[in-house]
């Protein structure tokens, strides 16, 4: 899904009902922020671990998009956070 599809699909709802995410394993987390990323295919991934991996911003290839993080879901690394 890109930004055009997601406000597509956000703009179908009443702009004061709040956004959550999959919690880590059942329920629902808050949005806490949006971070830019890059990010390739995961190769041999296991069922538990997601289909895409975050590289460094200086590794070659890879694309970028933005990651939505929940309060479970974000770490301490708030550089790129907006």
């Amino acid at each position: 899904m890109n930004i055009h599809e997601l406000m597509e699909q956000l703009s179908r709802f009443p702009e004061d009902i709040e956004v959550v995410v999959q919690g880590y394993e059942d329920g629902f987390d808050p949005v806490i922020s949006l971070k830019a990323v890059r990010r390739r295919k995961a190769e041999n991934m296991s069922r538990s671990q997601a289909e895409y991996e975050e590289l460094d911003s200086t590794a070659a290839g890879g694309e970028n998009a933005v990651a939505i993080w929940g309060r479970r879901g974000a770490n301490d690394n708030t550089e790129d956070v907006w």
